[in-house]
């Protein structure tokens, strides 16, 4: 199931929180006023991917918000990597927040928008590899995410 970018505002930190953070977001550090771009691309959430993001700390919704909004511009951010073993073009925005890790992974190559496939914390029992029932969730969200563009 694919969802469209809800009305929901992910805002970059406020001032009274930054230092009480050990959230490792640059954007965390000012706060950014500008109208939404006529050219910006549109967001779509596929599967829950928008309710795990919601069950994420705030800090962490607030940095992954902010660099989704770069990459509807068009930009890259600068937490971003490919992500080799979720398919062509698939994306990984990795958070470390406190001692916990967070990633979200979406697509953005496709041509009705930008695709959040998966959002979720770090748990994996072999380091910093990704667990395997992750890696084939998003693979099978990805999957999907083809064939929805191509409609």
């Amino acid at each position: 199931m694919i969802i469209p970018n809800p009305s929901i505002l992910l805002t970059p930190l406020p001032k009274h929180m930054r230092l009480r953070t050990k959230t490792s977001c640059r954007y965390g550090k000012f706060t950014m006023i500008k109208p939404m771009s006529v050219n910006q691309r549109q967001l779509f959430w596929v599967g829950t991917s928008l309710k795990d993001l919601l069950g994420q700390p705030v800090e962490v919704r607030q940095c992954v918000g902010y660099a989704l909004h770069v990459v509807q511009d068009g930009r890259t951010p600068e937490n971003a990597k490919a992500f080799k073993q979720g398919g062509s073009g698939v994306i990984e925005i990795s958070i470390d927040h406190d001692t916990d890790t967070f990633r979200t992974m979406y697509v953005a190559k496709l041509d009705k928008g930008v695709y959040v496939l998966q959002s979720f914390q770090m748990k994996s029992k072999s380091g910093k590899a990704t667990p395997k029932a992750d890696i084939d969730k998003i693979q099978a969200r990805y999957k999907e995410t083809l064939k929805a563009d191509k409609e």
